[in-house]
């Protein structure tokens, strides 16, 4: 007999995100089913429907389109008749109260001003709400955490407005407004906190002060204290629950604990185990022997070997490579990351089916894609390398112009990439949903 899967994750929009919450659930070892906006219009509400419906990150304005009304009204429904909603990064932007968000939570996403503050990654030391049931009791025994705060990772974060008074950009489905319940606050600068690509811990102490005094420039943490990182309320019958931390980034104890805790508390599912191994990108094994994508995942690293010989790139993790300010490094995560998982297992029927229609637009891109992006990169390291003595030599409109040509803009993506991720995109749907 057919049993319903107690917790889906929306593919949409979620890009290296999505891989990583399913790379988390297989690794949790629990059932689950990864779905699109067909499925959340046709089947979140019917006798199919989910416990937990999770919402990876990605940028939340993407993901918002994609659904439309109808796929916003199908979650806020079954959020309403007791479902429960888990959205990490974007996913949490999209449960917040913005115009054209889905308006779960009361709170808006707040406007940051200073864009440094939004290019915040790596880890922060947090005060947890222990007495909440959705905060496991055991996380102050995990290998990375304290008896007064717990390390988790952040990639890049919004930020909650804590003021309930803001508009109710939703009038056709009004908003609970009870209380919004903190799970977890800001705290200080933990592991590997960087600000761009600024590494804190690596300067001196009292550099920060000095930069602040001299230049007026804060890029420390400070401005995040005892901000809310993940929040937790109801609405209607069922509860959102959002989180700026990615509590599914491998090798993270204190955040892989919290997320297998709040799968078995939302999902009523039994963890098999609550902690993410590291897990190697680059030693990912090749088992579906398909030429083009082995030459694109060589490609790849090809141009990510040339960015690191240039200064451009550097090892961050065993998952994630770190780049340069400017330099369009999620993007090419993305195409890492997704070029890895796919040729790791054998393809599906669908699988093969959908490449047989993509394999030859494909090869085409990759060809303009390596040529141009290596002139790029080469181009990003001569602007550097005249920055000082002669920085009228380098064009940079031009630049830029050629970088969005290219990537499109950060949060959205476009151009050439574009048409390489949407054609991995649509294997990997291939491969998960259904």
């Amino acid at each position: 007999m057919f049993e319903p899967s107690k917790c889906w994750v929306l593919w949409d929009a979620s890009q290296l995100w999505g891989i990583l919450v399913i790379h988390a659930l297989k690794a949790f070892d629990i059932p689950f089913r990864v779905v699109s906006i067909k499925e959340i219009t046709q089947e979140l509400n019917s006798d199919k429907r989910p416990n937990l419906l999770i919402v990876p990150g990605g940028t939340a304005r993407l993901k918002s389109q994609a659904l439309g009304q109808t796929g916003k009204q199908a979650i806020l429904s079954f959020v309403a008749t007791g479902g429960n909603y888990l959205g990490f990064c974007g996913g949490a932007g999209l449960g917040l109260n913005n115009k054209n968000t889905l308006g779960l939570c009361p709170w808006e996403r707040e406007t940051i001003a200073d864009r440094l503050q939004h290019l915040v990654s790596g880890y922060m030391l947090t005060d947890l709400n222990h007495q909440h049931e959705l905060v496991p009791k055991t996380i102050k025994n995990a290998p990375d955490a304290s008896q007064t705060c717990s390390p988790l990772p952040i990639w890049y974060p919004g930020r909650f407005g804590t003021n309930t008074s803001h508009t109710n950009f939703n009038q056709n489905n009004p908003i609970n407004q009870s209380k919004v319940e903190v799970l977890a606050a800001y705290n200080s600068a933990g592991p590997d906190f960087r600000v761009a690509d600024l590494a804190l811990s690596s300067l001196p102490k009292g550099t920060l002060q000095a930069w602040e005094k001299e230049y007026g420039i804060c890029i420390g943490s400070g401005f995040m204290q005892q901000q809310p990182c993940i929040v937790h309320g109801k609405y209607g019958q069922g509860s959102y629950t959002l989180s700026y931390s990615h509590l599914e980034t491998p090798a993270s104890p204190s955040a892989n604990l919290f997320f297998s805790h709040l799968l078995e508390k939302l999902a009523e599912l039994k963890v098999g185990q609550n902690i993410i191994e590291k897990w190697n990108i680059a030693e990912m094994p090749l088992v579906w022997h398909e030429k083009t994508l082995e030459k694109a995942r060589l490609i790849i690293q090809d141009l990510f070997n040339l960015g690191f010989e240039h200064y451009l790139f550097y090892e961050r993790s065993s998952w994630l490579i770190g780049w340069k300010t400017g330099i369009p490094g999620a993007n090419m995560n993305n195409l890492r990351i997704a070029l890895a998982v796919l040729l790791s297992e054998e393809p599906s029927q669908a699988m093969l089916k959908k490449w047989s229609e993509l394999k030859h637009e494909f090869e085409t891109d990759l060809e303009l894609f390596h040529k141009n992006v290596t002139h790029l990169l080469l181009a990003e390291r001569l602007a550097g390398t005249l920055a000082k003595t002669a920085p009228e030599a380098i064009r940079l409109a031009e630049l830029q112009a050629k970088r969005l040509e290219l990537f499109g803009h950060p949060m959205e993506g476009g151009g050439l990439y574009l048409k390489l991720w949407t054609k991995l995109d649509a294997l990997l749907r291939a491969k998960w949903i259904n």
